[in-house]
């Protein structure tokens, strides 16, 4: 039979008296019959239930049934009543009080009992003393609003006590967060209770770090108990709390005497973490290098310039930990970590030295300095034969002789034809630099049987031996042969090739080769003959365009002055010369020539008709000359012949 308290009679449910087997009228106010060992006192309908006083006789006190109509107990509880040894079922009774259907009397021969809805600190004292915490405390949540402030947190640390008294420490942990709330006062008790108890990996995760806040002794206390009982758990505590709640310097000395003790995983972690919110920046990257545990690239992104004076000295470690990230942050730092630094340490690793080399230079080639031009080389020659031409052409103060030894030394170890290749082209251009552009030819053609960039590389020299050269190397095999002949254009005579080839040489191609000679040259022949006419048309054209341009007037108004003396050229205040360029400049010719007795002669001679041919023969010797100059030197400049000025109305404004 299940057993409840009278606080239960709450729940509502159908009564019944059928499912007991009784025939019971409830139009009676008691009853009386027997039921197994029990004899039916009395019964009472109590809201949707059943109130039923049973009593078995041997002397021994009644009880009061409360059942639903599903026959199952909720309550059964025995009534202290006294003189009952000397009773039986008749003597005691069971009714309702005179217009309450809920309360009831219960009557003996020496007692009359009252029973009543309880209210409800009634109900919980009664729960607690029947230690149903559980019950109690959901009880008083519901009637809350019913109840002093502080009565739900004393249920519930009661619940708390009795719970961690079990030993259920995982629901204690749980109560807590609800029945506490926001106390720091009542934290800060019962994480010491959990702490005394050895019990504070249930709790700690549902430790308040903020709202409210507690001390930090506390936070330093429940740290340092959890870093010697499970350092898991205390690397995980460690990256969920903030740091500004506990003391990390006190804290870092513990971990690190812990560490150098025991060593482990977790609390390399953790040390890493407690440096990082110290600002330990040395130290954190350190033991990120050493442990390759944590991300040194995220430290570095935080804290930027103070991780630079360790990674300067610890290239190595930092490239072992991640490469590609590694290689690519010292490119986009070489500002604060040189390329130089970078290198000495790479030596002993000289493909990732390749990798570190070769993305400076596609960055930037200005990047490399100068001082490590011979160690790129000697990289590229090795592992990428490909870029070591485009790196020549672009690297600053190159030392020619020993780039040319390296390069020497790489070709006859290297056995690959392509890289082979790449590197007789690096030759050809270091050799050209050093001004041996016949030993580069020799390379062209020999080598590299390029018979086209042959061509193209004496074309550029310049260079009419280069040329002798290339015919007579050319001319010693036939596929070099067949080559010039087909690329050899316009760049030099082909008769002259075809005399050099040697008697009953069999070329490939031959006849088709020799049509293209004579179809490149009929095309060259008219594309000359093409040009020479155009030429000449302009010329014909530009030739009228000045001698049209020579033949215009100049204009000369009464305010155009003698750049000399600056006096107006017309009228002039006494007969004489003007002389005006194409640049429309005007001077006197005394102002030119002032001591030229030709300008005195011709200034006399100015009103007849010698001055006339005078003027005439210097204009016409102005237009045949031409000119745009402005140096009077190269100008011819047209003349006018002034005469005296004639008697001449106000408005006759004539230039003479």
């Amino acid at each position: 039979m299940i057993t409840l308290s009278l606080l239960d009679m709450e729940v509502l449910f159908r009564s019944a008296v059928s499912k007991k087997g009784l025939a019971l009228s409830l139009d009676f106010p008691t009853f009386m019959g027997n039921f197994g060992e029990y004899t039916i006192s009395g019964i009472c309908p109590f809201e949707t239930q059943l109130a039923i006083l049973a009593y078995n006789g041997k002397g021994q006190n009644p009880e009061l049934w409360l059942v639903n109509y599903e026959n199952v107990d909720l309550l059964i509880e025995e009534l202290p009543l006294e003189g009952v040894e000397k009773c039986d079922s008749s003597h005691f009774r069971l009714d309702h009080y005179l217009g309450d259907k809920e309360s009831f009397f219960i009557l003996s021969p020496k007692d009359i009992v009252g029973v009543r809805r309880c209210d409800i600190e009634e109900r919980l004292n009664w729960l607690l003393e029947h230690k149903k915490y559980e019950q109690a405390l959901k009880t008083a949540q519901e009637h809350e609003k019913y109840l002093k402030s502080d009565i739900l947190v004393e249920i519930g640390e009661k619940y708390i006590t009795y719970l961690m008294e079990t030993k259920d420490y995982v629901e204690a942990a749980k109560l807590c967060t609800h029945v506490v709330k926001r106390d720091s006062t009542l934290w800060q008790k019962w994480i010491f209770e959990f702490l005394h108890a050895r019990q504070i990996k249930h709790l700690i995760h549902s430790i308040p770090t903020s709202n409210p806040l507690l001390e930090k002794s506390v936070y330093r206390t429940v740290l340092e108990t959890t870093l010697k009982n499970d350092r898991e758990e205390f690397k995980k505590i460690i990256e969920l709390w903030p740091s500004n709640i506990y003391n990390r310097e006190e804290l870092i000395k513990h971990v690190e005497q812990e560490r150098m003790s025991n060593p482990d995983t977790n609390l390399t972690e953790a040390l890493i973490k407690l440096y990082t919110d110290e600002h330990l920046v040395e130290k954190a990257l350190d033991l990120i290098l050493r442990s390759k545990k944590g991300d040194p690239f995220k430290l570095i992104g935080k804290e930027g310039q103070l991780t630079f004076n360790v990674i300067r000295y610890k290239v190595l470690d930092l490239i072992s930990f991640d490469t590609e990230n590694a290689l690519q942050l010292l490119v986009n730092k070489t500002d604060v970590i040189s390329p130089d630094i970078v290198q000495k340490q790479l030596e002993t690793k000289p493909e990732i030295n390749y990798q570190y080399m070769h993305k400076l230079f596609m960055k930037d080639p200005t990047l490399i300095p100068p001082s490590l031009n011979t160690v790129q080389v000697k990289l590229y020659a090795e592992y990428n034969p490909e870029f070591l031409l485009q790196f020549l052409r672009q690297a600053i103060k190159l030392d020619l002789k020993e780039t040319l030894k390296i390069c020497q030394e790489f070709e006859k170890k290297t056995v690959d034809p392509e890289k082979k290749e790449h590197i007789y082209k690096a030759l050809v251009h270091i050799l050209s630099f050093m001004g041996q552009n016949k030993d580069a030819l020799l390379l062209l053609v020999k080598n590299l049987k390029d018979i086209k960039e042959a061509i193209e590389f004496v074309q550029m020299q310049n260079d009419e031996e280069l040329w002798e050269e290339l015919i007579v190397q050319s001319t010693k095999n036939k596929e070099t042969i067949s080559q010039l002949l087909e690329h050899v254009g316009s760049h030099m005579d082909p008769v002259k090739i075809i005399k050099r080839i040697p008697e009953k040489v069999e070329i490939s191609g031959l006849r088709d080769r020799l049509i293209k000679i004579i179809s490149d040259f009929n095309l060259q022949m008219s594309l000359r003959e093409g040009c020479n006419m155009i030429l000449q048309s302009d010329c014909v054209a530009l030739i009228d365009r000045l001698i049209r341009g020579q033949k215009i007037g100049h204009l000369v108004e009464g305010f155009t002055f003698c750049s000399t003396c600056g006096n107006t050229v017309v009228p002039p205040s006494e007969p004489t010369a003007a002389v005006i360029f194409f640049c429309n400049h005007a001077y006197h010719l005394k102002c030119l020539r002032p001591n030229s007795s030709a300008a005195s002669s011709t200034s006399s001679g100015a009103g007849g008709p010698a001055g006339h041919s005078a003027n005439s023969a210097m204009t016409n010797s102005s237009r045949a000359a031409g000119g745009s100059s402005l140096n009077p030197k190269s100008l011819s400049a047209s003349s006018y012949q002034s005469t005296p000025e004639p008697q001449k109305s106000p408005s006759d404004d004539r230039l003479w």
